[in-house]
């Protein structure tokens, strides 16, 4: 199992977020724990990256 490392602004963000639609915090809670347990998962809708960020 990976861990799911939370950047300050992501957590402002999130904060933000569920003020306005508190409906929305499970959702998110759900797939960041996805995320956790399987990152390539097809709910997920994973994607190799193009252009600039192809190398990173």
């Amino acid at each position: 199992m990976r861990t799911v490392v939370l950047a300050s602004s992501f957590k402002r963000a999130f904060k933000r977020l569920v003020r306005r639609q508190p409906e929305l915090q499970e959702r998110i809670e759900e797939r960041l724990a996805l995320l956790t347990a399987d990152p390539f998962d097809p709910l997920l809708q994973t994607h190799k990256l193009k252009g600039k960020l192809s190398g990173a």
